[in-house]
């Protein structure tokens, strides 16, 4: 592997660190435990048993649990479909659930998917017996467990137990699950990628490019809208330092990058002489990076220092309730992401929508919730054209699959598209979007941009 990629990868590795780095407005004492929920049959009962939160350290809670969503079918005429009653065909998605990484309407979202498809019939038995239904088993990590690599690899070892044959929309860290993963032929599909065994492992099968897309494609958004000079603001730790290397190579030429701040991540501290010194030097363009919980900091106060110019984050980097906090100072700020946004008008995303509406309607419908909620209906349409329904089948059909999911452009499954030439990333396109009364919308009319006609070497 050459010098250069050494360099972005760990860039890219770290970057996912900056992110989860601070503090949430969960807290870091929250905890999830054990807990079982099940929705089985016509009568779609439900059970759910938590234990205490105090049962297990907030830092390396493991929680799993097992859904098959088949809920009670319409049964109007024109919409009754006779319910799945083959064997289940089970996957493994997994994120925190609390805590600074936490991303619970990832699980909303591919309960949306699931639900819709099994009251739609299930999936065809190849072998001729009835229809089967897909169900999902949870790898929930805990408040800070999703940076405890042992939580993901528990989960890789109950799951292969389990009988698992994919892994869907998986949002968490340790390198470790991934390989157990991959070492037992489990392919896992839509990864989110966050670390460097994300954008290397062979059975790892992104929908967008993460970080790769994030770092520069924000660059190269701010520069869409107007700004020659761009500053950056991230926290104080190495990952934040490795920033400039992903940004640089996209901006229209390395010295646009004027300006680099570095904030302490302690909640605590008092951003307001850096930022007030930022905003004296007056970029045209700010690129925030970090949790949403700094991100929001870091905007309240450089409008509050009368910072007048665009200000951009990653599609990841302000939660809807980031949003709220922010108020009038999140006017116009501008976001990049690897799908089209949630208030889109698309077929796909009006899709994604109403099956939203349908489970979880309350749910944030983020980034990474449309990534898992498109990575399980991918998941279907590969099951539905198998002859043997297996690990080893579903890989082959991944392969060099082109892939129109409908909430971005087209791509090749298995075929590196990317300005490093990394092996698992197939696409690195990106919408540039803003946020306009409180929500956050496609910017112009919505085209994806593509960070390889950008990067400049």
């Amino acid at each position: 592997m050459s010098r250069r990629m050494n360099r972005w990868l760990g860039a890219v590795a770290l970057l996912a660190v900056v992110a989860a780095a601070g503090c949430s407005s969960d807290g870091d004492s929250a905890t999830t435990d054990s807990a079982t929920d099940v929705t089985a049959g016509a009568a779609a009962t439900t059970e759910a048993v938590t234990a205490p939160a105090d049962t297990e350290p907030a830092d390396t809670t493991a929680v799993t649990a097992d859904t098959t969503a088949e809920t009670t079918p319409d049964t109007s005429e024109a919409e009754a479909v006779e319910a799945p009653t083959g064997e289940p065909i089970k996957f493994m998605a997994a994120t925190a659930v609390a805590g600074v990484v936490a991303q619970p309407e990832i699980f909303d979202a591919v309960d949306a998917a699931v639900t819709a498809i099994n009251d739609n019939g299930g999936i065809v038995d190849p072998a001729g017996g009835p229809n089967r239904p897909l169900e999902v088993m949870r790898c929930e990590a805990g408040a800070g467990g999703n940076v405890d690599p042992d939580v993901a690899l528990r989960c890789a070892q109950d799951s292969i137990d389990a009988g698992v044959v994919a892994v869907l929309g998986k949002y968490l860290f340790g390198a470790d699950g991934t390989q157990a993963w991959a070492q037992a032929g489990i392919p896992m599909i839509g990864t989110s990628p966050a670390e460097t065994e994300d954008f290397l492992n062979e059975l790892v099968y992104p929908l967008s490019g993460g970080a790769i897309t994030g770092g520069p494609g924000l660059g190269i958004a701010l520069q869409q809208a107007g700004a020659e000079t761009i500053a950056l603001v991230t926290g104080d730790v190495e990952a934040g330092r490795q920033l400039p290397a992903l940004m640089k190579p996209g901006l229209a030429a390395e010295d646009d990058l004027v300006q680099e701040v570095y904030v302490p991540l302690d909640p605590s501290a008092d951003y307001t002489p850096q930022l007030s010194q930022l905003v004296s030097a007056n970029p045209d363009g700010i690129a925030v990076f970090g949790s949403s919980d700094i991100n929001v900091r870091v905007i309240s106060g450089l409008r509050s220092a009368g910072y007048t110019g665009l200000i951009g984050v990653p599609g990841t980097g302000l939660t809807p309730e980031g949003i709220e906090t922010l108020g009038d100072a999140a006017e116009g700020v501008i976001l990049v992401s690897g799908f089209e946004a949630a208030t889109g008008t698309g077929d796909a995303i009006e899709q994604f929508n109403a099956e939203m509406d349908a489970q979880a309607p309350d749910a944030a419908r983020t980034e990474l919730a449309i990534n898992a909620w498109a990575s399980v209906h991918l998941f279907a349409d590969v099951l539905s054209e198998l002859d043997t329904i297996d690990t080893a089948s579903i890989v082959a059909a991944l392969d060099n699959r082109p892939v129109d999911l409908g909430v971005a452009p087209p791509f090749t499954l298995g075929v590196a598209d990317n300005q490093l030439g990394l092996p698992r990333v197939f696409r690195v396109t990106f919408q540039t979007q803003e946020i306009r009364d409180g929500e956050i919308v496609p910017s112009g009319d919505g085209t994806f941009l593509d960070v390889n006609d950008f990067v400049t070497g």
